[in-house]
């Protein structure tokens, strides 16, 4: 998974509103994207299992959920070790976490998430 892909389905995430999907205007207005864009990313993930569509809104599909949970660990373990030991903001912490679990393999990935839930 890339982390704009990533990004995506967090932001589908946060967006699902009472369950019934994120609007694809608001998630390009939050990820400051233009709707096509958003229009090119959800036939992505649509295609990769990651999310379905409910007319104009998107749905993370239980793979989806799955997924985005695993990533979330550890790019909160990642960032967190950024914020303590790099000074890094929260934001900026945050980003670069993403584009680090994304660039693991997914061995790496999961001894990670491990490491992080003993935690």
């Amino acid at each position: 998974m890339t982390a704009s892909e990533l990004k995506y389905l967090i932001v589908a995430n946060e967006l699902n509103e009472n369950g019934n999907g994120a609007k694809m205007a608001a998630m390009a207005g939050r990820l400051s994207v233009s709707r096509v864009s958003v229009c090119r990313a959800v036939e992505r993930l649509i295609e990769s299992g990651y999310l379905c569509q409910n007319e104009k809104k998107v749905l993370l599909t239980e793979k989806g959920i799955e997924v985005i949970a695993d990533y979330l660990i550890v790019v909160d373990f990642i960032g967190s070790k950024l914020q303590q030991h790099c000074n890094k903001s929260k934001e900026t912490a945050f980003d670069e976490a993403i584009g680090l679990a994304c660039a693991l393999d997914d061995e790496s990935r999961k001894r990670v998430l491990v490491f992080a839930k003993n935690k």
